[in-house]
């Protein structure tokens, strides 16, 4: 009988293990990267923080590749934007503007879909561009 009851115990231990299952990759997020001016007047990039989840540098996670297919100039060279579907722990910390290196490839979070309370996973629609040689491989 109490095996069966409905606990936030409960639901922990059924989460944890449909993240094991689900989730067979690591990624790695980062927060964006910011410029800053420096004493002569110019600026510089300073790269984003890496993110922790639970104490850990790297976090489950899968990438679905979507179908869609869409071609751009970006600076004045032909470019594919490639969009994908990116499930991180409901409890990940990621915001819209967060980086993902997945894999040794970078992605860019361009919306977090909306979740709730009983969701194992939150959901980004994510993106990577790749330009020059990169265009003709497949992910």
């Amino acid at each position: 009988m109490g095996k069966y009851i409905a606990s936030a115990e409960r639901f922990d231990q059924l989460r944890k293990k449909a993240l094991l299952r689900l989730l067979p990759d690591r990624a790695e997020i980062f927060t964006p990267d910011r410029r800053v001016m420096t004493p002569s007047g110019s600026y510089t990039e300073v790269k984003g923080e890496r993110l922790l989840y639970k104490g850990l540098p790297s976090i489950p996670a899968r990438l679905d590749i979507s179908k869609h297919y869409r071609s751009e100039e970006i600076f004045g060279q032909e470019a594919v934007v490639n969009d994908f579907e990116l499930h991180v722990p409901f409890d990940a910390p990621i915001l819209a503007d967060h980086k993902v290196v997945l894999r040794g490839d970078t992605y860019e979070i361009r919306k977090l879909l909306d979740t709730n309370t009983w969701a194992i996973t939150r959901v980004a629609l994510v993106n990577r561009v790749d330009v020059g040689r990169r265009i003709a491989q497949n992910p």
